[in-house]
């Protein structure tokens, strides 16, 4: 019998619950298959899930390839994390292993086809911009997941409607002042921003918290979004465990 496993660690609780898929650092003889997840050891139920184990952990080098869908923004931030939440000084000998976990029906939906391993959210108008081909570079402020060339990805709304499957085809880091150019002119990718000045604007509305300005910092990543529409809408996701 599959026991439950329990996400007590804010960042891997929000990844599963954002994407559907987590890779979390377990005792390696835990046991795996379908059960249910909660947020403390002996909680309530809140998720049915499947747990898979995919190999041992001896470094940190053995996190690397999971990373983007640990729900920490580094492979040293997870580890770290690890180590303060099993008591370990080290991940040597530790007896520890990666497992993914995913929502029921997750791996289902996909029939095949690859899974996504992170995601990223747009709202209205720019939803409306990628169904219609308008859009497929995005410029990001303090974007705090990191993305990878050849990485599937969700396209979701705001509240989490999966609206289409993308693949990252290029990441990198500039300022405002040269973003623009750089997806629009020099590598002619489609973006709603006119000129520099309208890109400045628009993110000065869409992070009205934050100070932005030409010489700002921002992370452009462009996308081949290849399924769209509502039949991508991840399935019954989150399951709601009724009974447990």
């Amino acid at each position: 019998m599959t026991g439950p496993i329990s996400f007590s660690v804010e960042e891997a609780r929000q990844q599963i619950l954002d994407t559907g898929i987590v890779h979390t650092a377990r005792p390696a003889d835990r046991t795996t298959g379908q059960t249910w997840a909660n947020w403390t050891r002996g909680g309530k139920g809140k998720l049915n899930v499947r747990v898979s184990k995919l190999r041992d952990i001896d470094q940190i080098e053995d996190l690397v390839p999971f990373q983007a869908t640990s729900g920490f923004r580094t492979a040293d931030r997870w580890a770290e994390a690890i180590r303060e939440t099993h008591g370990v000084d080290s991940l040597r000998d530790a007896g520890l292993a990666v497992y993914e976990v995913t929502l029921k029906g997750y791996r289902e939906h996909y029939e095949g086809e690859k899974i996504p391993t992170g995601y990223l959210t747009f709202d209205h108008p720019n939803i409306g911009y990628i169904i219609d081909d308008l859009e497929d570079a995005t410029i990001r402020v303090a974007l705090e997941r990191e993305f990878t060339p050849g990485q599937e990805i969700a396209l979701q709304t705001p509240k989490g409607r999966v609206f289409g499957i993308a693949t990252v085809e290029d990441v990198y880091q500039c300022r405002v002042e040269q973003a623009y150019f750089d997806a629009a002119q020099a590598d002619n990718r489609n973006h709603p921003a006119s000129s520099t000045q309208d890109l400045l604007e628009r993110l000065r509305s869409h992070y009205p918290d934050r100070e932005i300005h030409y010489d700002t910092e921002v992370t452009t990543i462009y996308i081949d979004c290849h399924t769209l529409g509502v039949e991508s809408d991840l399935p019954n996701l989150p399951q709601v465990v009724e009974q447990q």
